[in-house]
């Protein structure tokens, strides 16, 4: 079995209780949350600091943070080789980004003259957030990328849980995050014509009119009923089935037919030895794009059928985390699985998704699946159940 242990999240200012309540009780929070205050992160040694992006420092933060619920041991590793070391071959990374360091890039490049450091290469190689993160945390199980657009938060939660049933760790951290500091990232989300340009749009509503991108970083940490035990350790909820499958269709837009998303769901189920019938929520994918929140529910519908299971969006909350917003989700899932809690239907639904909202709603769920899917073809589902 493979155990969430713990999971934090940085999104503006909201500390986590009260990013749990918005979750749950369908608040919009992308205008109350303070995502363009003061950073206050503080978790390298200043001379550390300078060697690596803004990005590192954000996903070492929040890291740190379920780490630190997670029971685990709170000694850390300088990044230039001095002092004592720390080192867990039992325990793997996986990083996601769905713009990987495209706001870094900006920083480093918008002023030409400016002469580049002998780090500048560790703030923009491909292992620019996996390194610090590997070093600074002692993570010897080797350290993994993953760059899915959207989907990035399914995937790696996948690619994790992988790791785990391969035997190749006992424990896995996964940190999804995204910047969005520089304005050529905003803007250029918004010239693809996907982002809302009212920055009201929320999904599956008849005005929705685009995804609304936030910057945002998720950490979580899986690990085995093994581990676990010989640490004393509960866990919130339990990983049992994942699959990323892709459509081999276009750039930008998904496949009409929605075939990958079931195969992913099918799969999904026949690891984890449960039926459609046995899914009490489906935390959907909903980004507020007309296309895509259509063609959610109707894949939803295919597989389901009458009967739907508890629906939720929570990107009406939090808007469109990017790269993080997997995990996010599944974070809040796992929440939902622990405390026998359930978020609102979305409401009011776009009549033309026929989503009516059943006459009984379901006081809690205990077992869980969550969509994810991007621009270029990849989707993900993972399902989560109760603990014992």
């Amino acid at each position: 079995m493979i155990n969430v242990v713990s999971w934090a999240a940085s999104y503006g200012n909201l500390d986590h209780r009260n990013l749990v309540e918005a979750g749950f009780t369908d608040k919009d929070v992308t205008a109350c949350a303070d995502l363009d205050g003061p950073e206050l992160l503080q978790v390298f040694d200043p001379s550390d600091e300078r060697k690596v992006p803004f990005a590192a420092t954000r996903a070492a933060a929040v890291l740190d943070a379920a780490w630190t619920k997670a029971g685990l041991r709170s000694a850390r590793n300088r990044l230039d080789g001095r002092g004592d070391r720390i080192r867990y071959p039992d325990t793997a990374l996986v990083v996601g980004s769905s713009l990987a360091l495209a706001d870094e890039a900006c920083e480093a490049t918008e002023n030409p003259d400016k002469r580049m450091g002998p780090y500048a290469l560790s703030k923009l190689r491909g292992n620019a957030l996996t390194a610090p993160l590997a070093i600074r945390f002692g993570l010897g199980g080797g350290s993994h990328c993953v760059s899915a657009a959207s989907a990035t938060g399914g995937a790696a939660m996948v690619h994790a849980a992988s790791l785990i049933r391969a035997k190749q760790a006992d424990r896995v951290a996964v940190v999804c995050l995204d910047e969005m500091r520089h304005n050529v990232i905003t803007s250029g989300l918004g010239s693809t014509g996907a982002s809302s340009l009212s920055k009201k749009s929320q999904p599956l509503s008849v005005d929705r009119n685009g995804m609304r991108p936030i910057t945002a970083a998720v950490a979580m940490i899986l690990e085995t009923d093994e581990s676990c035990q010989a640490r004393g350790q509960g866990s919130m909820a339990q990983w049992v089935g994942g699959c990323v499958r892709h459509e081999c269709h276009h750039l930008m837009v998904p496949i009409p037919s929605g075939d990958a998303l079931i195969e992913a769901s099918l799969s999904s189920l026949e690891q984890a030895g449960l039926t459609t019938g046995t899914i009490d929520w489906v935390s959907l994918h909903a980004t507020g794009t007309r296309v895509w929140d259509d063609l959610e529910v109707r894949c939803a519908k295919r597989l389901f059928g009458s009967r739907l299971p508890h629906l939720s969006a929570f990107k009406r909350s939090f808007g469109h985390t990017m790269g993080a917003a997997g995990l996010l989700e599944a974070g809040l899932l796992c929440e939902g699985l622990a405390s026998r809690r359930l978020p609102p239907w979305p409401c009011p639904t776009d009549p033309a998704l026929e989503l009516t909202k059943p006459l009984k709603i379901r006081s809690y769920a205990t077992n869980a699946m969550m969509w994810s899917a991007g621009m270029g073809g990849d989707v993900a589902a993972n399902i989560f159940s109760a603990s014992a």
